[in-house]
C-alpha cells in the first residue's frame, strides 16, 4: 500500500514523506482504498488532509517552499490513492489554490493538527480523517 524508506537525497524530505505515510496508514482503511479512489469527494478530502499534514511537518523540519513542494510531489507520486488525471503537479497546484477555501481549510487544518499530534504524543491521530469521510 505505501512505499516506505525509498531512498531520497534529502533526509528531511524523506522524514516528512515517510512520517506522512505512517500517519495516513492510521487514517485510511486499506480495504477502502479502491472505494476512496473512485469517490471524488472522499479522495479530495484525503488529499487535503495529507497536504495539511505535510505542510505542518515541513514547517517543523524547517523546509523551505521548494522542499515542501518536493515532499508533496514525492508523497503523492507514491501514495496509494492517485490523482484522477495521474498528474501530481496538477494535483498539487489545485491543492495550493484551494487550501484557504472555507470547505477545504478545516480539513487541511485537521491534517496539520493530526501530524503534530502524531509526531508528539498520539500515534492514532490519523483517525481524525474519519470525521471528514
Amino acid at each position: 500500500m505505501f512505499s516506505f524508506f525509498k531512498k531520497r537525497p534529502n533526509p528531511a524530505i524523506a522524514h516528512v514523506v515517510d512520517t506522512t505515510q505512517f500517519l495516513m496508514m492510521t487514517a485510511i482503511d486499506e480495504d477502502q482504498v479502491s472505494a476512496y479512489q473512485s469517490d471524488n469527494q472522499k479522495r479530495n478530502v484525503i488529499f487535503a488532509f495529507a497536504y495539511g499534514a505535510i505542510d505542518a511537518l515541513s514547517q517543523q523540519c524547517n523546509l523551505n517552499q521548494e522542499e515542501t513542494l518536493n515532499a508533496l510531489k514525492d508523497f503523492f507520486d507514491n501514495f496509494c490513492i492517485k490523482s484522477p488525471t495521474g498528474n501530481t503537479d496538477s494535483l498539487i497546484n489545485v491543492l495550493c489554490a484551494t487550501i484557504h477555501h472555507p470547505d477545504t481549510l478545516p480539513i487541511v487544518t485537521a491534517g496539520g493538527r493530526a501530524m503534530i499530534d502524531f509526531t508528539s504524543t498520539n500515534p492514532l491521530a490519523g483517525k481524525a480523517l474519519a470525521e471528514y469521510l
